[in-house]
């Protein structure tokens, strides 16, 4: 087994650079960091960008393009994700975002990418010492190693893998469909919860009290976030299933936070978002005491019987729609505490829908919490079979 680096099989470059201003409505397509993880992942992503086919044609003849074999691999972002050209479909990509491995010596670029993705190099690659802003880059790429077996056992390497992964992938798309079920089962559910023909609708007001955090001169800008204190929480911190995680949570001192005149969280209060991800919301069952940022609302029940019909509502299309009507589809939609408060909500819920509802939220606790724990084992059997192919003693 023969140890060589990347850049003794592949030019090690990047891309001749393209200005914002070059980029048009439609034509080639342009790739920047983040187009190329979902293309890796089989995800669609939104607002593709393009450049014109006579620029395309410029560059190509110029400086060259990716070809079949070619290696694209991400340099900034989420780090380390590749991509192998596999067809002569025209596109280009960001220069510096993005690390060209133009191919210049025979390998299975296959195997080269298994090797980028095993748990030793994707280390290497995240856990640069000294770095404050995390990258990829040209140099660090060009001193990679890697073992080199023959041609024919990088390519049993390369089948031992992807049959492996291939399954896997079968197993999550059954479980991603059954998910998919069990959210549109939920959805009718909730429908037949709340709807419009009611009899029985009130308003949001009757049910809840609103409270807007302090967007004054007391307001914490990011230079008074400290390391531990109190909770300062943003819609970036509630999951899909209406809970607030931890992950990325930011603190203020109890000092700011006791010269905040609003926006203070209780237990058992949902936060709601106004701005941005319009509808976005978590139940507050974690923290006795927090804060919001400018882009949420408190709803804070009047009574704690109402704590469940609030989360199914929140959930449901009647919430949704009315969301749509009154933010007025804008660019950057928002919605008021004012308009929150017109909201119509059924006053009480069916027994027997209600009944269903919990059924149903049960189903889903388990598909997620059992599917939690597939993708765990998933990740650990990769990570032992990366390990194993690419550890060479």
């Amino acid at each position: 087994m023969h140890i060589y680096k990347l850049s003794d099989y592949f030019e090690i470059t990047s891309s001749k650079r393209v200005f914002k201003s070059e980029w048009t409505q439609d034509g080639i397509p342009f790739y920047r960091a983040r187009e190329i993880v979902k293309i890796s992942k089989n995800e669609k992503f939104k607002d593709p960008i393009f450049i014109s086919n006579n620029h395309y044609q410029e560059v190509a003849k110029k400086y060259g393009v990716p070809k079949i074999g070619d290696l694209l691999v991400t340099g900034v972002g989420t780090l380390g994700i590749s991509l192998i050209i596999e067809n002569e479909k025209p596109f280009y990509f960001k220069d510096g975002n993005i690390i060209w491995f133009k191919k210049k010596e025979e390998i299975n670029s296959k195997y080269v990418q298994h090797y980028l993705n095993s748990p030793i190099v994707q280390k290497m690659i995240n856990n640069k010492i000294g770095a404050t802003v995390k990258t990829f880059t040209i140099s660090d790429a060009n001193n990679l190693q890697i073992p080199v077996p023959s041609l024919q056992e990088q390519e049993k390497i390369v089948e031992r893998l992807d049959e492996v992964f291939e399954n896997i992938s079968k197993k999550l798309k059954i479980d991603k469909l059954r998910k998919e079920e069990l959210n549109t089962l939920s959805k009718s559910i909730y429908d037949e919860l709340f709807n419009f023909n009611s009899n029985n609708l009130t308003t949001l007001s009757n049910l809840v009290e609103f409270e807007n955090g302090d967007r004054g001169r007391n307001y914490p800008s990011k230079k008074y976030r400290v390391k531990s204190g109190i909770p300062f929480i943003n819609a970036g911190n509630f999951n899909l299933e209406g809970e607030i995680s931890e992950e990325k949570m930011e603190y203020i001192s109890d000092e700011h936070y006791n010269k905040l005149s609003g926006g203070k969280v209780r237990k058992n209060d949902f936060l709601l978002c106004i701005r941005g991800s319009l509808g976005k919301f978590a139940l507050n069952n974690r923290y006795g005491k927090a804060a919001i940022a400018s882009s949420l609302v408190i709803i804070r029940p009047n009574k704690l019987d109402n704590i469940e019909m609030l989360d199914k509502y929140f959930r449901s299309s009647l919430f949704k729609k009315q969301i749509t009507e009154k933010s007025g589809g804008t660019a950057q939609p928002n919605l008021g505490a004012n308009q929150l408060k017109d909201f119509l909500i059924p006053s009480s819920l069916s027994k027997e829908a209600l009944y269903r509802a919990r059924k149903i939220d049960i189903l889903l606790k388990q598909y997620l919490e059992n599917n939690q724990k597939v993708i765990e084992k998933v990740n650990l059997l990769k990570t032992s079979l990366l390990n194993k192919e690419f550890s060479y003693e």
